[in-house]
């Protein structure tokens, strides 16, 4: 019978390498709750239903409002598509991008918007004489977003390369080195 074998996790993860696209990870469970709060905020001015801040890979990365019956995963990952074929739109009519996109159905709306270079806003609502005011709130929502991100990503990196500079570290690559030659 085939027995499989858990791999264990390295004590040092390797750090990850940044390209045009960016391959963000999802924002430490520090910075969470506070673009919850961020979320929350969002929803009272704008009076939307539900807002997600997900990456641009589809992760989801802070939901609020009534997301019990929303396919939350999903919906992350859905957008991260749209926004990539839009960009692609935008380029072959000369545009870098598009950062924002509206979705306007019988009964119920998506607006998305850029935050930063990695994360996407969200926000499901219902009722069409509130896109200005959605789209307003969410530009603020958004400010408020890149505060909270642009805090965490210099600490991570700068935890990252103290880790990598320790002895332990160079002895877990020296070890790791050596797996690949035995």
């Amino acid at each position: 019978s085939l027995k499989l074998e858990r791999q264990q996790e390295p004590v040092f993860p390797m750090p990850q390498i940044r390209s045009n696209d960016s391959h963000l990870q999802v924002p430490a469970m520090d910075r969470k709750e506070p673009l919850r709060e961020v979320l929350t905020g969002f929803l009272e001015g704008s009076k939307a239903l539900t807002a997600l801040f997900v990456t641009r890979q589809g992760a989801l990365v802070a939901s609020a409002g009534q997301v019990h019956s929303l396919d939350v995963e999903g919906i992350a990952a859905l957008v991260a598509g749209m926004f990539a074929a839009t960009r692609e739109l935008a380029r072959l009519i000369g545009e870098e991008e598009f950062s924002l996109l509206l979705q306007q159905g019988k009964r119920r709306h998506l607006h998305l918007s850029l935050v930063d270079t990695d994360v996407l806003m969200v926000a499901v609502f219902d009722d069409q004489q509130r896109a200005g005011a959605v789209r307003y709130a969410a530009r603020k929502a958004a400010e408020s977003a890149r505060e909270v991100l642009n805090a965490g990503r210099g600490e991570g990196e700068q935890a990252l390369r103290d880790r990598m500079d320790s002895g332990e570290f160079q002895e877990f690559a020296l070890n790791l080195i050596d797996k690949f030659f035995q």
